[in-house]
């Protein structure tokens, strides 16, 4: 998915990322965003920005 994602000049998030190891495995297979409890809790206010990107 992530392959054809990219084909379609799409960029790759995956969600509910709670742990380290999940964040570390999302930039070893090339995700480009992620969210999730391990970086922020949800707020009523929205973000000016992602905190976390791999492959920068």
């Amino acid at each position: 998915m992530r392959e054809t994602a990219r084909d379609c000049g799409f960029k790759v998030i995956a969600e509910g990322i709670e742990r380290k190891e999940a964040a570390e495995y999302c930039e070893e297979i090339g995700v480009d965003l992620v969210q999730g409890y391990l970086f922020g809790k949800p707020d009523s206010l929205p973000m000016k920005g992602p905190l976390f990107i791999c492959n920068k």
